[in-house]
């Protein structure tokens, strides 16, 4: 899959934001996410809004994982990524997984409160990062 270039900008922004710690640098990771990701995007008539790349594939269909969620600045606080994220809880559900992971930065108080309001939990400590997880119903 070709990543699109409104989410390369997206990424870009995040990025610049977190002061180079919203994904790795080197390329690999989103040559990883545009071969064995999936994409969900969100948009309007003026274009992508925020986007999510999960892992909805083990074998043991067991945990499904979030590995990237963004939005737009001006989509912040309005449902977007809320949105997003029950599409892939849904999309897990459906396929027949019993839980969804992700880890996030522990300084990203904002990003660890969203979490925590939709039901995920911090279940490790991975040093500067918490991994998270949601069981499906």
């Amino acid at each position: 899959m070709l990543i699109p270039e409104e989410i390369h900008r997206l990424i870009q922004d995040e990025q610049k934001k977190q002061r180079g710690l919203f994904i790795p640098e080197d390329g690999a990771y989103l040559e990883k996410l545009s071969c064995e990701a999936e994409l969900i995007t969100h948009q309007d008539p003026n274009g992508i809004l925020g986007f999510v790349f999960f892992y909805c594939n083990a074998q043991d269909k067991i945990a499904s994982y979030i590995t990237l969620i963004g939005t737009s600045i001006e989509a912040r606080g309005k449902g977007v990524g809320y949105a997003l994220l029950n599409q892939v809880l849904f999309i897990s559900k459906q396929r027949g997984f019993s839980v969804c992971q992700l880890e996030v930065r522990k300084n990203n108080i904002q990003a660890l409160k969203f979490y925590q309001k939709i039901g995920f939990a911090s279940i490790e400590d991975r040093g500067e990062k918490y991994l998270m997880s949601i069981q499906l119903k």
